[in-house]
């Protein structure tokens, strides 16, 4: 199944020279990491996913793991970045892709519940599956975000508005973090519920994941842009 909205307002960006060494960084300094088990494709398309140009933008990337999308929207001309993580054991990848970057991201090892702050872009990339809450989660990723947020995740493959437990191991036999899998209805119906307004929605061709992960045939991967002002707004 495969669905693409692009709207005029976000374009989307080509992978450059730069993006490449990021990607190369972040494989040099993960590598010994057991459980990092990336397709450099799949890092390659969500990277594509950012905007062309985040110039004086403010970004926040929850869940950042090593920080490749937030280096990456850093050399898009985003001003400031925050990452944000839960698990100590990225930040010592993050601080060495910062050192051969000479980047000025920051690294925050805390969780969406304890951010105050407001950002204009929200990155939460492949997030909302291992959360007790996920809808939680969205309402406070709206309080702080003042533009959009950009968001992928393991989506099920059905046309219904459902959502389920994943079973342990299911969406990959080393990670026991991931608890849910919802349908693209649901995960909209969810965002719509937190006021965002969806302007755009792509699919990745899931036979190309399925080479790495064959136990996901009911998941596909979806991203969706969602923006805080869009008819939402226009309808005040």
């Amino acid at each position: 199944m495969q669905h693409c909205f692009v709207p005029d307002r976000i374009r989307k960006s080509a992978i450059t020279n730069s993006d490449r060494e990021i990607i190369s960084l972040a494989q040099k300094h993960t590598k010994m990491l057991p459980y990092y088990w990336r397709v450099e494709d799949y890092v390659k398309w969500k990277i594509s996913l950012l905007p062309d140009d985040l110039t004086g933008k403010t970004v926040i990337d929850i869940g950042s793991n090593e920080g490749v999308y937030a280096f990456a929207a850093e050399r898009r001309g985003a001003a400031r970045i925050l990452c944000v993580e839960n698990e100590i054991q990225w930040r010592s990848c993050f601080n060495k892709i910062k050192h051969d970057l000479g980047s000025r991201c920051e690294f925050r090892l805390s969780s969406i519940d304890d951010i105050e702050e407001k950002f204009d872009v929200c990155i939460y990339y492949d997030v909302y599956y291992h959360l007790d809450n996920p809808m939680a989660a969205f309402h406070k990723i709206r309080s702080i975000t003042k533009e959009y947020m950009l968001f992928c995740g393991h989506m099920l493959d059905s046309e219904d508005s459902v959502a389920r437990l994943l079973d342990p191991g299911e969406l990959h036999p080393l990670d026991s973090t991931n608890i849910w899998a919802a349908s693209l209805s649901c995960i909209k119906k969810m965002m719509q519920m937190s006021k965002f307004a969806p302007i755009s929605a792509e699919v990745l061709n899931k036979e190309r994941v399925a080479i790495k992960w064959p136990n996901r045939a009911s998941l596909i991967n979806s991203k969706l842009v969602l923006d805080l002002w869009g008819q939402e707004q226009t309808n005040r």
